[in-house]
């Protein structure tokens, strides 16, 4: 799947993307409890992890600007604290990188304030 500036199109059956070029961030997908309700969702909507993903390519200082850029996302979707569960390029089949794209799967960590609050 690729991305062109937010429209994801899937190829090869594999569910990845590449970010728009640019300077930022895109959230791909906000985790399951920040998403809006929806009485069809899955059971386990609450526990769909969050993606984000940036362009992985140019001058390392570019590359540091985005991956600060998804941190920031991030801590948006999750209203504070979350945790990285996985990140990576985005691969096709045999392992061949797809392309710049540098994606992070994360879920949101409840603090005692905000898992009261939820309840």
């Amino acid at each position: 799947m690729t991305r062109i500036c937010g429209v994801a199109v899937l190829a090869a059956g594999l569910l990845a993307s590449s970010a728009c070029i640019n300077n930022s961030a895109y959230l791909a997908q906000a985790p399951g409890f920040s998403a809006q309700p929806d009485t069809n969702a899955p059971v386990n909507q609450q526990r769909l992890p969050g993606v984000v993903e940036y362009d992985n390519a140019g001058l390392d200082s570019q590359i540091a600007e985005r991956r600060a850029d998804a941190y920031k996302k991030m801590t948006q979707a999750c209203h504070g604290p979350y945790k990285i569960e996985n990140e990576g390029p985005v691969l096709l089949e045999g392992g061949r990188n797809a392309s710049a794209t540098w994606v992070i799967h994360f879920t949101c960590v409840a603090t005692d304030s905000t898992a009261s609050s939820r309840r």
